[in-house]
């Protein structure tokens, strides 16, 4: 007879509990909090000068730019790399 126990299969097995990543995800979750209401409450901020110049249109045109920036370096990556992996593909040695 064998001496190490063996499966049945009615038993169910579960997996060990790993409380790392929920321990460190409530750490982050409170340093953000925090970092949120230090922003939110610090009067240096001077929230009312924010919001005047917010929807400026030197702000909207650098934001609309950013974007479109963002855009076309995207399309260029997707491009070239849909290009490197059909050359990857190729049965072309050249």
């Amino acid at each position: 007879m064998n001496m190490f126990a063996k499966k049945n299969n009615n038993e169910r097995i579960l997996p060990v509990k790993n409380p790392g990543p929920i321990i460190s995800g409530i750490i982050v979750a409170i340093i953000a909090c925090a970092l949120v209401y230090s922003i939110a409450t610090n009067p240096r901020f001077e929230w009312a000068i924010v919001w005047k110049y917010i929807f400026n249109e030197n702000v909207l045109a650098g934001i609309g730019w950013t974007l479109l920036l963002t855009l076309l370096s995207m399309v260029i990556a997707i491009v070239l790399a849909v290009c490197l992996a059909m050359m990857r593909k190729s049965v072309n040695p050249v």
